[in-house]
């Protein structure tokens, strides 16, 4: 069964009450591109979530976990749709000037020192049960 869908922000509470919001750029993009996408599958540098995610792509491959590799966003999609809003996603973080020369990267489920570099967006397919490149076609052109 499918998680719902919420998004849920990452912020810090200050002492009066109000809230900071550190990230400012990095949460508006995942605010106004990525509120729909399955609950669970965006998460922002500093989460439980984040460092999860990191740990899983990189798996048994130490020498990419020592040097700290850091994307800015890592994203784990769970259908086709998913799929569709991070790459609308990471096109319009890349014209915001958010991510560097290299704006996605891929993690098909296993490992590689590739799949993480500093200031780019991580899409790890780990949750990904199957795709359907058909279906994806439709749903990049409606």
């Amino acid at each position: 069964m499918e998680p719902e869908t919420v998004l849920t922000r990452s912020r810090a509470k200050l002492g009066d009450g109000a809230f900071e919001d550190p990230m400012g750029a990095l949460e508006d993009l995942v605010e106004s591109h990525l509120r729909s996408f399955t609950s669970g599958g965006v998460h922002l540098p500093g989460t439980c979530g984040f460092d999860a995610c990191i740990a899983s792509a990189t798996g048994a491959n130490f020498s990419t976990r020592a040097d700290g590799r850091r994307p800015a966003l890592a994203l784990q999609p769970w259908c086709e749709r998913d799929v569709t809003l991070a790459i609308a996603a990471v096109a319009e973080g890349h014209r915001r000037g958010l991510w560097g020369a290299v704006p996605v990267t891929v993690c098909g489920g296993g490992h590689s020192e590739l799949c993480v570099v500093d200031g780019a967006v991580l899409l790890h397919f780990a949750k990904m049960a199957s795709v359907r490149p058909g279906r994806l076609h439709a749903l990049a052109t409606s």
